[in-house]
């Protein structure tokens, strides 16, 4: 993770999707595996189980980063977009924050 974080800082600007719960994911996921299974058929969408199991794999990143991420975007870059999104995807709100050059 530290190496991420090295990336992250080297940014001037970053753009920041907050969602009211990273559980989100899970059924955002299940949408995106229902859509592939019409379109394309069972073969190639995620059952149940793997799709648990894969998201269930970025769950720590998201534990770990969203806490900072939406509290002190600041830290990471010096210019940062945050929009805010319910359930459905849809925007709630946003709000920008631009560090002070250092003169």
């Amino acid at each position: 993770m530290q190496d991420l974080e090295d990336v992250v800082r080297r940014l001037d600007a970053m753009i920041v999707v907050q969602v009211g719960s990273a559980e989100w994911v899970y059924e955002w996921r299940a949408q995106a595996e229902r859509n592939l299974r019409k379109r394309e058929g069972a073969g190639r969408a995620m059952t149940e189980e793997q799709l648990r199991e894969f998201v269930s794999r970025f769950m720590p990143a998201y534990e770990a980063y969203l806490p900072q991420l939406y509290s002190a975007p600041g830290e990471l870059a010096p210019h940062v977009l945050t929009i805010e999104i319910d359930k459905q995807r849809a925007p709630q709100g946003g709000r920008a924050f631009h560090r002070a050059a250092n003169l």
